[in-house]
């Protein structure tokens, strides 16, 4: 679908991976499906208890060049907004060796909340989230509606929902 999407002349691979990626995830305005489980740390997560905050939902893999890339703007995102009552983040790796996820975790100081998605694209949560690519940032509104999908959230589109 990236291919397509670069063969209709999107000029970056960003634009080309958004356009694609749009075609085949949720709409913005459409109920985000809620989903629940542990993290990394052993915590309870579950989405709809963050009913009132923008919730970022940050799919990605330990083997995924791009993925990895993006997470020193997902850190300053997250360091910028952490204390904002009104935000929060989770990241969804798509692995199936938890000594991995925790390590990479560990190794870049990602300090949000992270789950293990296991099965993968195969997975209840992927299917659900029509995730055909990663990276994949979903941002969901305090009224659990998609607000946008994108390759990678950043501090200004957070800043931009949180002054509204």
């Amino acid at each position: 679908d990236i291919v397509k999407a670069a063969a209709e002349h999107k000029t970056t691979y960003l634009e080309a991976h958004d356009s694609a990626q749009s075609k085949q995830g949720l709409s913005n305005g459409e109920m985000a499906p809620d989903f629940s489980g542990h993290t990394l740390g052993g915590n309870l997560f579950k989405l709809s208890d963050f009913r009132g905050k923008y919730v970022v939902l940050s799919f990605w893999s330990t083997t995924c060049g791009p993925c990895i890339g993006q997470m020193t703007t997902l850190k300053e995102t997250y360091a910028a907004f952490s204390q904002d009552m009104r935000f929060a983040m989770i990241g969804l790796a798509m692995d199936d060796n938890p000594k991995a996820v925790k390590a990479l975790v560990n190794k870049m100081a990602l300090l949000w909340p992270q789950m293990l998605l296991t099965n993968g694209w195969a997975g209840s949560i992927c299917k659900s989230y029509k995730v055909k690519s990663i990276p994949i940032d979903y941002v969901i509104g305090p009224d659990g509606k998609i607000v946008s999908q994108s390759m990678g959230v950043d501090k200004e589109s957070i800043s931009s929902l949180l002054s509204k």
